[in-house]
């Protein structure tokens, strides 16, 4: 039986099982040790660097590394909404990042575009996610964060972000 390994609705690829019986209980058995797997793989690949060996065809640039450790998953499914995104290229992505997050019965989805694909431009999407999630975390409204990523941006040389 060749069955998708998925973390919730991610799918991270094909798990090769074979059984010397083919019934509803086995298929349903290797179902669930698939899913079991996915689970396994998706709770420890952010502090596995054997993970991110595996999935890569080609080394990452530091601005791009630093964009894939700071996004949620590329995919979050619940019974009310599906977010799925894709970088491209995404072995050199560093100025643009996406952001989403959950509160009661808001999706709260943040797309950055920091101008380059350099590490400045990495450092710079970096602060810019990290000032709307902290703003977004306090309640601020949607026109409020903007202003407060631009003033964040401008004053990086702040350590408190004030």
């Amino acid at each position: 039986m060749v069955g998708a390994a998925a973390g919730r609705t991610e799918r991270l690829g094909v798990l090769h099982l074979t059984s010397a019986t083919d019934d509803a209980r086995v298929r349903r058995d290797m179902y669930a040790l698939a899913s079991l797997v996915a689970m396994l793989v998706v709770g420890h690949r952010d502090i596995s660097d054997s993970y991110a060996r595996l999935a890569r065809v080609k080394p990452v640039n530091v601005a791009a590394e630093m964009q894939w450790t700071l996004m949620p998953p590329r995919t979050y499914a619940d019974g009310r909404a599906v977010v799925s995104a894709v970088m491209e290229p995404a072995y050199e992505v560093s100025g643009d990042a996406y952001d989403y997050a959950t509160a009661d019965d808001v999706l709260h989805l943040s797309m950055f575009d920091a101008m380059g694909h350099d590490t400045a431009a990495g450092i710079t999407a970096n602060l810019a996610v990290g000032a709307c999630r902290n703003q977004r975390r306090q309640g601020t409204p949607l026109p409020g964060l903007g202003n407060s990523i631009e003033r964040v941006s401008w004053n990086s040389s702040d350590p408190a972000g004030t």
